[in-house]
């Protein structure tokens, strides 16, 4: 936490990425807290999808480095 407030974000995603809305999936937010948050992020990198992943002042996009399509879409 930063100045005794939590920065992760809450609630459901409102952002929708148009290349995974192509492909029918949508953007979500997963819980890196938890195994299972963890663990869908591992599917979705994967499958040779990008997460975006928040870092102390921004979010940065990461891609599973097996997918270079991928990368190059990060």
């Amino acid at each position: 936490s930063v100045w005794g407030k939590e920065l992760l974000p809450l609630g459901k995603p409102f952002l929708q990425v148009s290349y995974l809305h192509s492909q029918g999936e949508q953007a979500f937010w997963a819980d890196g807290r938890k195994a299972s948050g963890v663990k869908a992020i591992a599917e979705i990198m994967n499958r040779g999808g990008i997460c975006g992943i928040p870092t102390d002042t921004v979010y940065t996009l990461v891609a599973a480095c097996k997918f270079p399509d991928s990368v190059e879409r990060a």
